[in-house]
C-alpha cells in the first residue's frame, strides 16, 4: 500500500467512528447551526445529512 492508500484508510475508519458525529456536532454549533437532541446527523457517500425534527 501506498502512503495515500493508508491514509485513505486511516480517514474512512475515523468517519465510521462515533468520535466524528460529535466532532461534527460541535463544529455546526460552531458555525451557528443549532442542532438539539432530535436533530439526526447521518454520512452517506455524498457527505453529512442534517434532518430536523
Amino acid at each position: 500500500m501506498t502512503q495515500d492508500s493508508i491514509n485513505v484508510l486511516d480517514d474512512n475508519l475515523f468517519l465510521s467512528g462515533v468520535k466524528v458525529i460529535s466532532t461534527t456536532v460541535d463544529f455546526l454549533k460552531e458555525i451557528g447551526i443549532k442542532i438539539n437532541d432530535k436533530t439526526e446527523i447521518k454520512k452517506n457517500e455524498l457527505g453529512l445529512i442534517i434532518h430536523k425534527n
